[in-house]
């Protein structure tokens, strides 16, 4: 018999006839249901093994069918996430050859949910006596975060999406921190994972991210341990675990709450593009402060040469003059045959007064004009220097030579600057634009 060569048709009937064999006939089984979907008048349902078991493995699944009347109640009865107790027995399909549940009856496994509740109500009032709801305990996320710790797997889809969406960001450096992020394992590593990140004070905030999973994939979040071990975080941390039926108690100590890694990533430190944005916008209020400077100086200049026009000396002795003058005629009129010579004398000394006069005040009027001059031109100066200091901002930017094929070299998070600093069989990191590689010093 072991040798023999089955066609698939008689490994089909092999296997229905041993099911019929089968001892149990019609059963109660329990799981979680991770699927539901109703098609014309069948409900289809996806029955998962409640457990926890470890990350790396899938749980135990089964097909459970349920037929009209009943399919049309229950798609409405039931979601993603219902523990549920299924009535039913099995069915083979002979045509894809396999396995599924017919159910004659299901029902809401109260009871498991009811203790998951009471427990999940404990903890939240025993947080609230210690005032870690309170959400004046909220840290602010810092503008430009450094360094992130986070803490995840590093097999998990999650933390790639995140890693890509922060190469567009302000450069910073990313520590993850190894963790089972579900399963019996999960609470002891994430806890233990949180202690390494907060004894690295160089970190500006935490991030804990999974790709989302069932209700009981994410009651792990849950567990009072792990939410008082986030309580005592001294920078803001970021929860990103996918929850979309019911929010974990992480979420409610957490101080930025996250749906997904992308949207975790997208709430820390501003986009390349946003910093040249903001870059080219405080370029343009620096010009147009300097112009409105520039034009307020200007109009002082020209209202303070108006007022040193008004009360100048020459102005004055002008009208004076004229005073004189109208009075010097009278008195020539009636003594002009006397006092020809004198006139002509007096005229003389008038015109040489007036010359000097004149000549005076235009001096002192191309020293006011120089002096303006002089300062137009520090005006013009200064933005010179900032239009050059711009240039050299930017010409400064780290990434520009990165571009260009060169790299920079650390070890234990410092920069090499030397040869002297490196002896042989040393580990290094070494930087490129687009990530780091490690190499040892032969």
């Amino acid at each position: 018999m072991n040798n023999y060569i089955f066609k698939v048709s008689e490994l089909s009937n092999y296997i229905e006839e041993h099911l019929k064999t089968l001892q149990i006939k019609r059963f109660f089984v329990k799981g979680e249901i991770t699927n539901i979907k109703l098609n014309r008048t069948i409900l289809y349902i996806t029955l998962a093994d409640i457990d926890n078991i470890n990350e790396n493995q899938k749980r135990e699944e089964f097909n459970v069918l349920v037929f009209s009347p009943k399919s049309f109640t229950y798609s409405n009865s039931f979601k993603i996430g219902d523990q549920i107790i299924v009535d039913g027995e099995f069915n083979f399909y002979k045509h894809t050859s396999t396995i599924s549940i017919i159910a004659f009856e299901i029902k809401k496994d109260e009871e498991a949910k009811s203790k998951a509740l009471l427990e999940k109500q404990k903890t939240l009032e025993y947080l609230f006596d210690l005032g870690y709801l309170d959400e004046t305990r909220k840290l602010k996320l810092p503008r430009f975060v450094e360094h992130i710790g986070v803490i995840s797997s590093s097999t998990a889809a999650g933390f790639s999406d995140f890693c890509t969406i922060m190469r567009s960001k302000f450069p910073c450096k990313i520590s993850l921190f190894e963790s089972k992020m579900q399963g019996a394992e999960a609470v002891n590593s994430m806890i233990e994972s949180l202690n390494k990140a907060y004894k690295d004070e160089t970190i500006d905030c935490i991030v804990i991210t999974r790709g989302g999973g069932s209700v009981t994939d994410l009651d792990v979040f849950n567990n009072r341990e792990l939410v008082l071990k986030i309580c005592e975080r001294k920078v803001p941390i970021i929860t990103a675990i996918g929850h979309s039926i019911d929010q974990p108690i992480a979420d409610r100590v957490a101080d930025v709450v996250c749906v997904t890694p992308t949207d975790a990533a997208n709430t820390i430190n501003p986009s390349l593009y946003d910093l040249e944005y903001e870059l080219n916008e405080f370029d343009e209020k620096l010009k147009t402060i300097f112009i409105s400077k520039i034009k307020v100086a200007y109009n002082t200049l020209l209202s303070n040469q108006s007022v040193l026009n008004s009360k100048s000396p020459y102005s004055v002795e002008v009208e004076k003059l004229k005073s004189k003058n109208s009075l010097l005629n009278l008195y020539i009129n009636k003594n002009i045959e006397k006092s020809e010579t004198s006139l002509e004398n007096y005229n003389t000394k008038l015109k040489n007064l007036l010359n000097n006069f004149y000549q005076n005040e235009i001096s002192k009027q191309k020293l006011l004009f120089a002096k303006f001059e002089v300062f137009k031109n520090k005006l013009y100066d200064k933005i010179t220097y900032f239009e050059n200091l711009k240039l050299t901002f930017l010409s400064l930017d780290p990434k520009k030579p990165m571009n260009a094929g060169y790299i920079y070299i650390t070890k234990n998070d410092r920069i090499i600057k030397s040869s002297k600093q490196l002896q042989k069989d040393d580990e290094v990191n070494l930087v490129f634009v687009d990530g780091n590689k490690q190499a040892i010093i032969k």
